[in-house]
């Protein structure tokens, strides 16, 4: 058999690369070398260096929060859902099934992560810009409410997608032909 590298698309882009981008903005309230990095690559002197090393610095936050949306976002959904979570993985082995779960996975999955992810990353940068600043609550009460907005906004999209994924999975793992023919 042979292996193929799954293409870059859309749905792995707004999975992993924003939510590393917004987790690694975040600590430019508490570090200053990652503030000057910041600033460095917005600069028009800057040539790539500063832009490798967001990028470097990025992919490091982001596996960090996707590690912590996998342990403790997920596992709370869980432990405090209804939904089956232990599936039969050996009905992957149906050429029909295993392509119907790798749609879910790439149609449905990724976006429970994005949101999970980017609720993560939102939440730590709310906390810092609101431990490490000085805010003034009669001016910047707008942008902290957008802020608190999104942040309720993303977390129950994080629970309807993951909900989705699940039942999509279960329905194609237990073979109801409905999900294994119709798109994911």
């Amino acid at each position: 058999m042979k292996e193929t590298i799954a293409p870059l698309n859309f749905g792995t882009f707004i999975a992993y690369l924003l939510p590393r981008f917004i987790a690694f903005y975040s600590i430019t309230y508490i570090s200053g070398t990652a503030k000057m990095i910041f600033d460095a690559a917005l600069s028009r002197e800057t040539l790539i260096g500063a832009s490798f090393l967001i990028l470097l610095f990025s992919s490091t936050a982001g596996v960090i929060v996707s590690a912590a949306r996998a342990l403790i976002l997920d596992n709370i959904y869980i432990k405090s859902s209804n939904i089956k979570a232990e599936f039969n993985w050996s009905s992957l082995t149906i050429s029909s099934k295993y392509e119907a779960f790798k749609g879910s996975i790439e149609n449905k999955y990724r976006f429970a992560q994005s949101y999970g992810n980017m609720f993560l990353s939102v939440v730590f940068l709310f906390i810092l810009k609101c431990a490490f600043t000085t805010i003034r609550i009669q001016t910047q009460w707008p942008i902290l409410l957008i802020m608190l907005i999104t942040i309720a906004i993303l977390f129950f999209s994080y629970i309807f997608s993951l909900n989705e994924t699940y039942k999509t999975i279960n329905e194609i793992l237990e073979g109801k032909p409905e999900s294994i023919n119709s798109n994911p």
